[in-house]
Formats: C-alpha cells, sequence, structure tokens
C-alpha cells in the first residue's frame, strides 16, 4: 500500500511538471487579426505599438507607411528566428514596470526584458516606430 502511495504521488509530480512546463511554453493566446504580420508593443511608462501587415502596412497609431518589399523580408527573415514565448510574471513589481509583446504568426510572447532572438526583429521594429513618428498624420 505504501509503495502505491509513493508511486501514485511521484506520478502526480511528472504530469503536474509536463503540465506546467507546457503551459509556460504555449503563446498566451494563438490569435491575430487577418493580413497582420506583427503587433509589437512596449509597455510601461513609455507605452508604444506597432502592426506591421502581411503586404508591409505599417501602421503606428494614425500614421500609415508601406515597407519596400526588401525591407518586408528583412523583417520576415528576422521574425522567423525567434523561438522564444515567454510570459511576465502575473503581478508586475510596480505600474510602470516595462515589458515587450510580440505577436507573430498567432503566437504571444510577452517578457519583461528582450530576449536574444527577438533582438533583431525588435531593432528593426523600433527603428519603424521611430521613423513613423516622424511623419505627420493626415488630416
Amino acid at each position: 500500500m505504501k509503495r502505491l502511495l509513493v508511486a501514485t504521488g511521484a506520478l502526480a509530480l511528472v504530469v503536474l511538471a509536463v503540465l506546467g512546463y507546457r503551459a509556460m511554453t504555449r503563446p498566451v493566446h494563438e490569435y491575430q487579426p487577418p493580413g497582420r504580420l506583427v503587433t509589437y508593443t512596449v509597455g510601461g511608462i513609455d507605452h508604444r505599438s506597432i502592426d506591421v501587415d502581411r503586404d508591409g502596412t505599417v501602421h503606428n497609431g494614425a500614421v500609415t507607411l508601406r515597407l519596400p518589399p526588401p525591407e518586408l523580408a528583412a523583417l520576415r527573415h528576422d521574425l522567423d528566428r525567434i523561438g522564444t514565448w515567454c510570459r511576465p510574471p502575473a503581478e508586475p513589481s510596480h505600474p510602470d514596470e516595462m515589458y515587450y509583446s510580440l505577436t507573430y504568426r498567432g503566437k504571444l510572447g510577452s517578457c519583461r526584458s528582450v530576449p536574444g532572438d527577438w533582438k533583431p526583429a525588435v531593432d528593426r521594429l523600433d527603428r519603424l516606430m521611430r521613423r513613423s513618428a516622424e511623419i505627420k498624420p493626415r488630416s
């Protein structure tokens, strides 16, 4: 009887470990609007966001611009190299805590610091944010 209890307890721990790992590695949600290539958000005190459609249309607030095909191909290349889809802890330590969110191919990752495999895509998206911020919206 004691062996059965020990074996059952060990099996329960293995199952919980596997389920916990799957929950941590599975995307937060698997939704992305049709036609959207990527959504990138920097949250916290410096909140900003940008969307890029599959055809290369960039949306940054009221500003829209179009990426040339080579630049869109380079962004896709950088995004395809991403394999980290992290989630931050549920409670931020303070209200202005920075986070970075990236939605690509229906996967959402949200991290407190930029993972290494995100860096090329995030650098490119940050440049797009700066470039589109320089354009005045049409009235």
